[in-house]
C-alpha cells in the first residue's frame, strides 16, 4: 500500500478519526486535473484523536510533524506526513469545515472506500481560501459538474459573504 491517500485514509478509518478529502486531488476528481504537490484530509477533533493517530503514524513508521495555529491563522493546526508526497491533515476550524465533513461523499478510489468533499463544499471552500488558483479550481468544478445542489451553495456562500465571488465566475461561465 504505497499510495498516500490510501495509506493514511486506512489510518483515519482505524481510529474512526472524521475526515475528507480536500484540495487539489478533490478537484480533480470534480474538475479538471492539475498538479498539486501534496494530498490535503480536512480532518475533525484532531486533538481528541491525537494520540491514537500518533500512536498509528508511529506504528506504520511514518514521519510527521505538527504545526500549531495561531489565532489569527485562517486554518486550524495541520499534521504533515512525511511520504511519497506530503499528507496534510488539516484541523477544522470553523462551522463549514465541520459541515464539509459530515456532507462528505463516499467514492471509490484504487478498491477502497474513500470520504471525499462534496463538490459543493469544496466550491465553498476554495472561494473562502479565495487565491487566483483556487477561484480558477471553482470555475473549473462549475464546468465540468452539472448535478450541483445551488440552493445549497447559494445559501451557504451568502451567510460567509463570498456570494459576490460565485456570482462572478458563474456570470463569466455563462458569458463562454
Amino acid at each position: 500500500m504505497d499510495d498516500p491517500i490510501i495509506k493514511v485514509s486506512a489510518i483515519l478509518e482505524k481510529i474512526d478519526m472524521p475526515y475528507c478529502l480536500i484540495g487539489g486531488y478533490a478537484v480533480a476528481a470534480y474538475g479538471a486535473p492539475r498538479y498539486t504537490a501534496d494530498v490535503d484530509f480536512l480532518v475533525s477533533r484532531l486533538k481528541d484523536y491525537s494520540e491514537q493517530l500518533q500512536a498509528n503514524l508511529q506504528e506504520e513508521n511514518l514521519f510527521f510533524e505538527i504545526s500549531r495555529a495561531d489565532l489569527l491563522d485562517p486554518l486550524g493546526d495541520i499534521v504533515t506526513i512525511k511520504l511519497t508526497v506530503p499528507v496534510q491533515l488539516i484541523d477544522a476550524k470553523y462551522t463549514y469545515h465541520y459541515k464539509a465533513i459530515e456532507r462528505a461523499q463516499i467514492i471509490q478510489y484504487e478498491n477502497h472506500s474513500l470520504k471525499i468533499i462534496s463538490p459543493e463544499d469544496l466550491i465553498i471552500l476554495k472561494l473562502k481560501a479565495g487565491g487566483p488558483k483556487d477561484l480558477w479550481d471553482v470555475e473549473n468544478i462549475l464546468s465540468y459538474q452539472e448535478n450541483l445542489d445551488m440552493t445549497y451553495l447559494l445559501r451557504q456562500t451568502k451567510s460567509l459573504r463570498v456570494d459576490r465571488r460565485l456570482q462572478g465566475i458563474l456570470a463569466r461561465l455563462k458569458q463562454e
